[in-house]
């Protein structure tokens, strides 16, 4: 199940030091998709800063939209097998809603 949000990020490949803004659009327990306005290849391996949780995930671009306004949709999987259960996301959700 996917949950909607609206958290700022930040994230950028392993392999280049400047960070881009991105926002969460929407959580589950295997990924999240992503606003950004730096377009990013499928396959791309980010590290992904989320500010209301304070740690850096690593996920994979599964999908990359382009949206009218120029901005980039991307559809991303958790790297390393991470995955969340269902009542531990809905924990999460329900704390951080109320920032």
């Amino acid at each position: 199940m996917r949950y909607a949000c609206t958290w700022q990020a930040f994230c950028h490949r392993p392999d280049h030091s400047w960070w881009r803004w991105a926002q969460v659009h929407d959580v589950s327990g295997t990924g999240v998709l992503l606003r950004t306005n730096q377009p990013f290849e499928k396959g791309s391996l980010l590290d992904l800063e989320i500010e209301v949780c304070g740690f850096i995930i690593p996920v994979w671009v599964q999908h990359v939209k382009e949206e009218p306004d120029g901005y980039w949709l991307l559809g991303c999987e958790f790297a390393d097998g991470l995955s969340v259960p269902e009542e531990d996301l809905q924990r999460v959700l329900r704390r951080f809603a109320q920032q």
